[in-house]
């Protein structure tokens, strides 16, 4: 199986699972309920494993770069999603949420099968194209799996003798205020990975700009040592480096935040997310550092190398 297998695979089966709950009368409550949470588990585990595995890849490369969808349309399907969850399945809006969640869904899809899929098979190498199906069908297992144990959980805890029952609004409070939790995250990572791409910009051509004036100093003056060159180098890989590590973290964390259940879980989430980013800033500030003084001690010797040979 290809990624475009994959992705029609996905789709054939997500408009399945839609049209057999549209089908569906309101005598039919139970079998109504077991086809939504079905069709929730696919969307869910769709939308994690291409978050975390495939839009990484779409910033890598250039001809790919602006096919990721914005943090509005991500956040349109989770809102729909959760709209329809909201409501008892005897709802009259039920049915008519479902298909609104239907277009938007099938939009998406259409434009992975289409655009991105495509792109990214003329962007990767034929075996990263074949490793990328292999992560997406096995990233997909395992998140419907843990989307499984989850929401399994979540009716053993309903159903523990002697805990207190909650009444409907309450529920609806705790699962807006998990929403809020997982909507902001997203958000926020979403810009957080928006600054680190422009950085990561600025930084590619802040050190081919270096890369091109050590290069003419090269040229133009013998006494600069290959020590000067390899500390410039040394400070080039120190930023693209923590730029990569950067992209990594965010991704992680992007993909973590469809996880956080709670308003805990998502501020553990910050914490962590927030360490990392303070980690990786010191580790690549020392780094440039450590090369900005091998240059600059590699010019000295560079000069008084000059220097004695005038004399």
């Amino acid at each position: 199986m290809d990624v475009q297998q994959f992705f029609k695979r996905d789709h054939a089966k997500m408009s399945g699972l839609f049209d057999k709950l549209a089908e569906t009368s309101d005598a039919a409550l139970k079998t109504r309920e077991r086809l939504f949470d079905d069709l929730k588990i696919e969307i869910e585990a769709h939308r994690a494993v291409v978050e975390d595995r495939l839009y990484p890849l779409l910033r890598k490369h250039k001809e790919t770069r602006d096919l990721k969808p914005t943090a509005r349309e991500l956040n349109q399907i989770e809102r729909q999603l959760r709209d329809v969850e909201r409501l008892e399945k005897s709802d009259p809006q039920f049915l008519a949420k479902v298909r609104e969640l239907k277009k938007t869904m099938e939009s998406q899809l259409r434009e992975e099968e289409r655009h991105i899929v495509p792109a990214l098979k003329k962007a990767l190498e034929p075996e990263a194209f074949e490793e990328l199906a292999r992560e997406l069908a096995e990233g997909k297992r395992e998140e419907q799996q843990e989307i499984r144990e989850r929401l399994q959980g979540a009716e053993d805890s309903d159903q523990e003798p002697g805990t207190p029952t909650q009444s409907p609004g309450a529920q609806q409070l705790i699962r807006e205020m998990s929403e809020a939790g997982r909507t902001g995250a997203r958000s926020l990572l979403e810009e957080q990975q928006r600054v680190t791409h422009a950085a990561a910009d600025a930084a590619r051509a802040s050190a081919e700009r270096s890369s091109d004036l050590v290069a003419r100093q090269v040229d133009s003056a013998a006494a600069v040592s290959r020590r000067v060159v390899g500390s410039a180098h040394d400070a080039q890989r120190a930023l693209a480096d923590g730029v990569m590590e950067g992209l990594r973290v965010n991704a992680e964390a992007w993909s973590a935040s469809f996880r956080c259940g709670n308003v805990v879980e998502f501020s553990s989430l910050q914490g962590r997310l927030l360490a990392q980013w303070a980690k990786l800033q010191a580790d690549t500030g020392s780094r440039l550092l450590e090369a900005t003084q091998r240059a600059v001690l590699g010019l000295l010797v560079a000069e008084e190398d000059e220097a004695s040979r005038r004399h």
